[in-house]
């Protein structure tokens, strides 16, 4: 088990808002004029690898402790591509590099920090989202962070005690240097920043999704189509303003599903800007998993047997109201017609009439719809097995393909050329 060290940090004088002012120590810090929103990050940054503790304590002036402040607080962590610190940088492009806790929601009540809610924001966010029962911030309540650098996770905890035992964010970025900041909202505000000692109710290391244990990844910076530009968490990859020449693109995870035997399970969604929830995508858009000899990331493979090689794929199929499958046999089988879709075993608990088990065909997925696979390695009596089952919005519908063995599999996805449309892997 990572042993959690505590880490002393100060505030930067070169990473500081206009109007705040930091004491001698660095270890205070105060906004002192009346005109807009400040924030300050520390001068050094996390260490890039293990697990480390260290607190805040953000008070407002006229408020007793525990007290809700009102207004904006942020307790976060930022990248170092934040380079403004005056300012609402929730609402501008500094938004992409930072993870971050607002002391209460706009939601919230006024019966202090155990019952109120917190907001979480990062950068996939299009806007913060209200977090646990009981998770707000009052003033003068010391803020913990626990940070693991190596999975890119970060906990909070509210005066030594852990808020949620799931993290806040999942998907810290583990190659970029990154810093602790806050911002003060009210004239008077402070922050403190210490390094007290790590409480003794520590994170869980590995937390289920849905039920089961999470495989957490990012998408490839290697392999990559072309036309697809990452975000700055590699969460999220979309098309550039211009549509690379009308050729879809493919992308896959940075790191492989575990082979280790058990359930290892993810989640993942295409999204095309203007379209409400649920609605047709009407393309070739996919997700699945695909191996280590699937190499087409620029253009069509579902049709082109050549390409269509060592992949195992959803299709959106929305219009048909059914969702259809593509691997190296077929493309766009309906999903119920097929006995054995990777040419060794059956499919699910079907019979010879139902070989795939389902008595009606499987739905297919629209605009932001999250598909999971849950990915089940076995080992019986010396045979090993890869099961793949598929969930739509966290509600199981299906298996979606077996093999003999414990093969490399790599999360994927396929968007078809439209502006803005983007694969996104889901954490939360």
């Amino acid at each position: 088990m990572t042993e959690i060290e505590k880490v002393d940090f100060r505030w930067s004088e070169n990473h500081v808002a206009h109007g705040i002012k930091i004491d001698r120590l660095g270890t205070s810090a105060i906004r002192t004029d009346f005109f807009q929103v400040g924030s300050v990050r520390t001068a050094q940054p996390i260490p890039p690898d293990g697990m480390y503790y260290f607190e805040m304590t953000v008070k407002r002036p006229g408020k007793h402790v525990g007290s809700m402040m009102g207004g904006f607080y942020w307790l976060g962590i930022c990248t170092d591509e934040v380079d403004n610190w005056d300012g609402v940088w929730w609402k501008d492009y500094r938004k992409e590099f930072c993870w971050a806790m607002r002391s209460e929601s706009d939601s919230g009540s006024s019966r202090g920090d155990t019952q109120g809610r917190a907001e979480l924001l990062s950068p996939h966010k299009k806007q913060a989202d209200v977090w646990v029962s009981g998770s707000a911030v009052g003033s003068g309540s010391v803020v913990g962070f626990c940070v693991d650098s190596s999975k890119g996770k970060l906990w909070f905890y509210r005066d030594q005690e852990l808020v949620d035992e799931r993290p806040a964010f999942r998907e810290l970025p583990r190659d970029v240097d990154l810093f602790a900041f806050v911002t003060l909202y009210h004239p008077g505000s402070s922050a403190q920043i210490s390094a007290r000692h790590v409480p003794s109710s520590r994170p869980d290391d590995d937390h289920d999704v849905a039920g089961f244990d999470g495989f957490y990844t990012c998408w490839s910076r290697e392999f990559v189509g072309p036309g697809l530009k990452l975000s700055s968490n590699l969460l999220r990859a979309a098309f550039e303003n211009k549509v690379s020449q009308g050729k879809s693109m493919s992308v896959r995870s940075e790191a492989e599903i575990p082979l280790d035997i058990g359930e290892h399970f993810f989640e993942l969604s295409i999204s095309i800007p203007g379209q409400h929830k649920g609605a047709c995508l009407q393309g070739g858009f996919y997700l699945g998993v695909c191996g280590e000899s699937f190499d087409c990331w620029e253009g069509t493979w579902e049709w082109n047997e050549r390409s269509r090689v060592d992949i195992w794929a959803l299709n959106d199929s929305f219009n048909l109201e059914q969702g259809e499958v593509s691997w190296a046999e077929f493309a766009r089988r309906q999903w119920d017609k097929t006995i054995s879709l990777d040419g060794i075993s059956a499919v699910g608990y079907g019979s010879e009439t139902k070989p795939s088990g389902h008595s009606r065909p499987l739905p297919g997925f629209g605009n932001e719809d999250r598909v999971g696979f849950l990915v089940e390695r076995t080992n019986d009596g010396g045979q090993t097995r890869t099961l793949i089952r598929t969930f739509k919005n966290g509600k199981h519908v299906g298996t979606f393909f077996k093999f003999q063995g414990l093969p490399r599999l790599w999360a994927c996805a396929t968007l078809f050329p439209h502006h803005g449309a983007c694969a996104e892997l889901h954490y939360d």
